[in-house]
């Protein structure tokens, strides 16, 4: 019973967030654009809406285009973020600045090399631009540019929620690679991916929050699998690997990888077989590298040890008051307390809250709004 039930939850939280298609909410997500720089949708809740139109090299939509460029001079200082959406048409970040110059275009073209944000977005065509709420990660239009796009944005200005309203593009569509990941295995498609990539991690007694030891347990996280996908969360530290010297031992996952994880939970996270190759992984102690990093770091814990003992730095002190105040751990002994009456002293002695101020002050004087105009 605790079995079914936890499947039926899953499913129906992966299919509540899967797709614009069945609903207003998309989810939060993350994409690098052209130039390198990280763009989380979260990081735009400060905007009252995000507009965005794809992007193809010698094949943006001319005239969508040019009516988002309208559409930016009239809004973007009112708290609208504009960009571009390259749906994995092009990974060559270098044709694609090619083609904003001779365009004429300065806005950010998201690449989205695997096209998930563009599905779970449901943009199919080129002329086809999303109304976006960074807030609630909903959209309120998708379509061609035209009167009920103005609409959707001034009512995200206005503080308004309403239902998506959904129009059909005619542009050029979006090629996709969709049809080859209809029939996705559990066992061979999915599961070697979390052996190889989140395992090692993610199991008992491993240094992350969960494990994922069984097809089970992949089920019930599922939707916080696709979500730190979406949002480039896991695997940590990872970097774009489409330009420079390929880097030796990176975290990502391939762009192959990350579509069959989402598109797997998209459609519900089947399991097939009769056997879980999770169940099937044993874990024999640190393997040589991270045994020979740990040799390699005694001696910087060591002294990092002494350097944070609590009986020689019983307390830190609390920022952002007037008046010098050390706060010790509330289990602190009386070593512990000792050593924070030690560090209160110094405060006072070398006068750090002035030393401080000032600091603050001048930090302030250079980085002035004004004085970075034209940096």
């Amino acid at each position: 019973m605790k079995k079914s039930l936890l499947l039926i939850m899953s499913t129906a939280l992966a299919g509540f967030s899967a797709s614009a298609m069945g609903g207003e909410r998309v989810g939060d997500f993350a994409l690098i654009d052209h130039l390198g720089a990280q763009h989380h949708m979260a990081w735009y809740d400060d905007q009252r809406a995000v507009v965005i139109l794809p992007q193809g090299v010698d094949s943006t939509d001319a005239a969508a285009l040019d009516a988002l460029q309208d559409l930016r001079a009239r809004y973007e200082q009112q708290g609208v973020s504009f960009f571009l959406l390259n749906p994995g048409l092009q990974t060559d970040r270098e044709a694609v600045v090619a083609d904003l110059a001779e365009l004429g275009v300065e806005l950010p073209v998201l690449m989205d090399d695997t096209h998930l944000v563009t599905e779970a977005l449901g943009v199919t065509r080129m002329d086809e631009v999303v109304v976006y709420d960074p807030s609630s990660f909903e959209i309120s239009y998708r379509g061609p540019i035209q009167a009920a796009t103005e609409t959707a944005i001034t009512g995200l200005l206005n503080g308004e929620r309403s239902d998506l309203v959904a129009v059909a593009g005619t542009g050029s569509m979006i090629a996709n690679n969709i049809a080859e990941h209809a029939s996705l295995s559990y066992v061979n498609d999915i599961a070697p991916i979390i052996a190889e990539n989140c395992a090692e991690c993610h199991r008992e007694g491993g240094i992350a929050p969960f494990a994922m030891d069984s097809s089970l347990a992949v089920q019930g996280w599922s939707p916080m699998i696709r979500e730190v996908v979406l949002t480039k969360r896991m695997p940590p530290g990872q970097i774009d690997n489409k330009v420079g010297h390929k880097m030796k031992n990176e975290m990502n996952l391939s762009d192959e990888e990350m579509q069959k994880l989402v598109r797997w939970v998209d459609a519900g996270s089947p399991v097939d077989g009769d056997e879980d190759p999770l169940t099937a992984l044993t874990w024999t102690g640190r393997n040589a590298l991270r045994k020979t990093g740990a040799l390699l770091s005694k001696g910087a814990f060591k002294s990092l040890k002494q350097r944070i003992n609590p009986e020689q730095f019983g307390g830190a002190p609390l920022l952002g008051l007037t008046q010098n105040v050390i706060k010790a751990h509330g289990s602190s002994n009386r070593n512990h307390v000792s050593g924070a009456v030690k560090i209160a002293l110094d405060l006072v002695q070398h006068d750090m809250l002035s030393q401080m101020a000032l600091d603050v002050k001048e930090a302030n004087e250079i980085f002035r709004p004004e004085r970075l105009v034209g940096a």
